[in-house]
């Protein structure tokens, strides 16, 4: 609108106005009629629109300024909300004379269920206050959110990081650094990223040549390796030392996992293996004999806090003692009343395809897995499943939202981990004919907002 238009349109206005005070001085001569020269505004809120979810819940701050006032909204409204057709609520601090809104393409008088176009800030909001005289001017800015909160970003962020002949992987994260081991079957080399982007070979010290990479797992900001009679740890992931401990009727098989304050580990005893903890890594308890389908071997683990809030840990597939393929997904979490109680969701829901050579990580509230075979070594069809129900049923994302770039080639014994950035990182891995030494990178857009 032209600056003579909005003189025009003011000046209406107050003839509008001066006209019926003189009405109603004449009708009630009697009667003072109270008027104000605050022209501030004390709210301002969207009327609740069904087709708009949180449109109404939108909080808007004032700023009265000494010349132009602002009112905007610091959270931005979800992604995909239409404005351009919506319903104000303003409140003032004294009953104004008339309050106008500018948009880029109209001049609207307010009433009280005008809907205005607030896709283009600013909106200018022009308010008379009921003296006729003073006049406050806003401009209102109204922000959408840009980008898809539920939109995972993926992206290829490095290639040929290591030499890929034989070659098996473990990524893990220490103390904010990504720790890369690569084994080819003669010896074990260590890479070294601040970022997953670019790598470095850093001299490695005190792992056994012949080191099983893919079972070095993290816990308590320490890397630990069991090799049967052989416990090794690591503060800096580089320089490795043998740890001391009771062995003279047990053999550590595998490390598992930090929980519930201690070290846990698949141990076997003769014929059986058992469960074991330890709070020093020195001294272990050897829990109850495994049931014959708990996994000793190529799974996934990890420990969680599940949506109450309690420490869960998780044991997805692999191997049992006789070789079998499993499909279970062994859950635990402690209580006081009964302790350690351990579930198989694999009774309940049986319909999950036998899996080893998987990674699963705990993100945003869900189970994502990886990679994997099953029973007849056949690599699966899909490069990512998802459980919203902490392992109990799996589905395939919705494409839309959470796909891998098409230059991902579906494989078996990814390492995957969730960086200090909350970004997921995928590296190496490996199919019936090729190695694997990419790295890719997704975060939800929403993950830190």
């Amino acid at each position: 609108m032209t600056t003579m238009k909005r003189k025009i349109v003011y000046i209406t206005l107050l003839l509008l106005a001066c006209a019926g005070m003189h009405s109603c001085l004449d009708s009630a001569s009697n009667n003072t009629t109270a008027v104000s020269s605050d022209a501030t505004v004390a709210s301002f809120y969207f009327a609740a629109n069904d087709s708009m979810p949180g449109l109404a819940e939108a909080t808007f701050t004032i700023e009265d300024g000494l010349d132009t006032g602002r009112i905007y909204n610091i959270d931005s409204i979800r992604f995909g909300t239409r404005v351009d057709s919506v319903i104000p609520v303003l409140a003032f601090n004294a009953t104004p004379g008339a309050a106008i809104i500018y948009t880029d393409h109209d001049t609207i008088i307010l009433s009280v269920a005008d809907t205005i176009d607030f896709s283009h800030n600013p909106t200018r909001l022009q308010v008379v206050a009921s003296d006729n005289q003073t006049v406050k001017w806003y401009n209102i800015f109204v922000h959408v959110h840009q980008v898809d909160p539920d939109l995972f970003v993926w992206e290829k962020i490095a290639d040929n990081v290591f030499p890929t002949a034989g070659a098996e992987q473990q990524l893990v994260v220490l103390k904010g650094s990504f720790y890369l081991f690569v084994n080819n079957g003669i010896e074990t080399t260590l890479y070294r990223s601040e970022n997953a982007k670019h790598w470095a070979a850093v001299n490695l010290q005190g792992l056994p040549a012949n080191c099983r990479v893919r079972n070095i797992v993290e816990a308590n900001q320490m890397l630990y390796y069991a090799d049967g009679a052989t416990l090794y740890s690591s503060a800096n992931g580089t320089e490795w030392a043998v740890n001391d401990f009771a062995a003279e009727s047990f053999r550590l098989v595998n490390m598992l996992f930090a929980f519930n304050d201690s070290l846990w580990a698949i141990t076997q005893q003769g014929e059986n293996y058992h469960l074991a903890t330890s709070k020093d890594a020195q001294q272990w308890r050897l829990h109850e004999v495994l049931p014959a389908d708990f996994p000793v071997s190529d799974y996934a683990a990890l420990t969680f806090q599940s949506v109450s809030k309690r420490p869960r840990a998780m044991i997805v597939g692999g191997f049992a003692p006789n070789g079998e393929s499993l499909n279970t997904r062994w859950n635990v979490e402690f209580t006081q009343e009964k302790g350690y109680a351990w579930s198989n969701f694999s009774i309940e829901q049986p319909n999950f395809q036998s899996l080893t050579g998987v990674d699963v990580i705990y993100y945003n509230n869900r189970f994502y897995l990886f990679g994997g075979v099953d029973a007849d070594n056949t690599i699966g069809e899909y490069a990512i499943l998802e459980s919203i129900d902490e392992g109990m049923h799996w589905h395939v994302p919705d494409s839309a939202h959470n796909c891998l770039p098409s230059s991902y080639t579906l494989r078996t014994k990814p390492s995957v981990v969730v960086g200090s950035d909350n970004a997921m990182y995928i590296v190496g891995g490996q199919s019936r004919t090729q190695v694997f030494s990419d790295v890719y990178r997704g975060k939800l857009n929403s993950i830190d907002w």
